[in-house]
């Protein structure tokens, strides 16, 4: 992190507090979120209700090296494929549907940290008071092995208590389990933290610092944040963990999607999606047209969904 950088942003929000909009500290970046929180709160004095707001994938939690299942892009790309193949549906429909592969998918693979120091600065953070969530566009139906994930990478966030359900505008809604916003396909984080504030799952804060790897998230979050309150420090950082791995290969996480299908096939509840999600069984329909390294896979699962 480049601490001239740091320092120009806290002078520069000084400097603003007799403005009418809200304090926006310029955006930061860094590929190590934990390195950045441990080095940002011992730069300045920061504000006793201060609330810091994770971003999950890519930026609390990822896969190793090497592994592309359970990369956030794995999960745009099946969508962006989806969208493609059937325009009449709606982004969040899409998504749900894509979601019982994604819980199997989840509860297997391996998962760590991007920074292999942000356990222990999370844990040390909640021990001085700081409160630090994690918010993601998730949807609801993962989030039971979205706690597992977190717990298998030492990911601990502030405890919110029992798992709680607010409403937004419409028959929307969104989740808060054990200091994680679930915050669900189609609703904006930015919405949804100030939804939360007006419903008093949180003290409004004085500050708020956010890192995330979309920067459509942010500045969401950042409009979100001037309309609800002018008093409120806003400080945004984009996550660059991905810069720093190998870039995507669509083709290749395809393969590795079918390669798990295959392996985990005699797992009772991968081999109840199988038989019984219809998103698995387009995946497994479609692999023989698309991934003729592994034809071998396909053969074995394409005769699991024509056995009685």
């Amino acid at each position: 992190m480049n601490k001239y950088k740091l320092l120009a942003g806290v002078l520069l929000t000084m400097l603003m507090t007799t403005q009418s909009l809200a304090e926006v500290i310029a955006m930061d970046k860094t590929p190590h979120p934990g390195h950045y929180l441990k080095s940002l709160l011992a730069q300045y004095p920061y504000p006793e209700d201060i609330l810091i707001i994770l971003d999950l994938d890519d930026t609390s939690i990822t896969s190793p090296r090497g592994q592309l299942l359970g990369r956030s892009d794995m999960f745009y790309h099946l969508l962006e494929k989806e969208q493609k193949a059937h325009p009449e549906k709606t982004k969040e429909a899409l998504a749900e549907s894509i979601d019982p592969l994604l819980v199997e998918v989840y509860k297997r693979v391996a998962v760590v940290p991007t920074d292999e120091v942000l356990p222990g600065v999370l844990d040390d953070l909640r021990e001085r008071g700081i409160k630090v969530i994690g918010m993601t566009a998730r949807g609801r139906k993962i989030a039971n092995v979205t706690q597992q994930q977190l717990e298998r990478a030492g990911i601990h966030f502030t405890d919110t208590g029992p798992d709680k359900v607010f409403k937004l505008s419409g028959d929307r809604s969104i989740k808060l389990v054990h200091g994680v916003v679930m915050v669900s396909h189609g609703n904006k984080k930015g919405e949804t933290l100030v939804e939360l504030l007006k419903q008093g799952a949180f003290k409004k804060p004085e500050q708020v610092v956010m890192i995330d790897d979309r920067q459509s998230h942010l500045d969401d979050m950042a409009q979100a944040i001037n309309d609800y309150s002018a008093k409120i420090r806003f400080n945004p950082v984009l996550c660059t963990y991905l810069e720093t791995q190998p870039e995507f290969d669509k083709f290749a996480s395809e393969d590795e999607l079918l390669e798990f299908l295959h392996d985990w096939r005699q797992d009772p509840e991968v081999n109840k999606t199988i038989k019984e999600d219809p998103y698995t069984q387009k995946v497994i329909n479609q692999c023989g047209n698309v991934f003729g390294r592994n034809k071998r896979f396909c053969e074995a699962l394409g005769g699991m969904l024509q056995a009685p």
